[in-house]
C-alpha cells in the first residue's frame, strides 16, 4: 500500500491524493477505496 500524503497539502501532494483516490475508486477494490477515502479529520474548510 502506497502511503497517503498527510494534510497540510501542496499543489504536488493534493495532485499525488486524487491520483491514488481516482487510482482506487477505478480498481473497484472496496478495501482499497476505504484506504484512501478522505475522513472528516482530514478535511480542511
Amino acid at each position: 500500500m502506497t502511503t497517503l500524503p498527510k494534510p497540510p497539502f501542496n499543489p504536488e501532494t493534493a495532485a499525488q491524493k486524487v491520483a491514488l483516490g481516482e487510482a482506487a475508486w477505478n480498481s473497484s477494490d472496496p478495501e482499497r477505496i476505504s484506504h484512501v477515502a478522505i475522513t472528516e479529520a482530514e478535511r480542511t474548510l
